[in-house]
């Protein structure tokens, strides 16, 4: 399956977009009840131009973490996967329900805090947008993780540049890049490439708010 996925990559990277989406879907065959492969065939459907399609994929993933919340319904992490496959499908009043669910399960639960600033901090429905409460529960997060998760500075980033608070935005996001070991193109763990950290800091530069579309 390894051996579709990086095909499906190459194939994307040349502008072959028909191949890639046909190891995508081998992929997705080969392993029916793998979330990640979902998400990622989602993500490429929606570069690709062809939302249906993505949303299609989107409500297997769905289904699936459906059956996980079932099968361990005391489970925050569960819900708080859920509420992300919700966020991408662009259902944000289930994404909420869910990540709050996960907070109310375990109030430990760094993931489910950086979500919901995540969601507060960058959404496109500006009703899902509270520049306070996502730097609150972005300060949480990394507080919970000892303030060393890339991805939750990320997130604080964000959460300052949506209340408006540039300076602070680029700061945080400048510790970031500074995470990146010489060379390194990418935090695996967190899945963030260096190029984007350094077009979120151009972004707060001109004292625009990130917007996941």
């Amino acid at each position: 399956m390894d051996n579709y996925l990086r095909r499906a990559k190459a194939c994307e990277d040349h502008g072959e977009f028909d191949a890639a989406l046909a190891d995508w879907n081998k992929a997705v065959q080969l392993a029916p009840t793998n979330n990640e492969y979902y998400e990622a065939r989602a993500r490429f459907l929606y570069r690709k131009g062809d939302a249906q399609a993505a949303k299609n994929s989107l409500t297997k993933l769905i289904e699936l973490r459906n059956r996980a919340v079932e099968a361990d319904p005391d489970n925050p992490a569960k819900y708080n996967l859920r509420g992300h496959a919700f966020r991408l499908a662009g259902e944000y009043a289930k994404t909420l329900e869910d990540i709050s669910k996960a907070i109310e399960l375990d109030p430990h639960y760094a993931p489910a805090f950086n979500a919901r600033a995540w969601l507060n901090a960058t959404s496109p429905a500006a009703e899902y947008r509270n520049g306070q409460q996502a730097i609150d529960d972005a300060k949480r997060a990394c507080e919970l993780t000892n303030w060393d998760n890339a991805s939750y500075l990320d997130t604080l980033a964000a959460a300052y540049a949506e209340a408006g608070d540039f300076e602070k935005a680029i700061e945080w996001e400048t510790k970031v890049l500074g995470m990146f070991a010489p060379g390194q193109t990418s935090i695996t763990s967190d899945r963030m490439l260096k190029t984007d950290v350094e077009a979120r800091i151009e972004l707060f530069r001109q004292r625009q708010p990130l917007r996941e579309l």
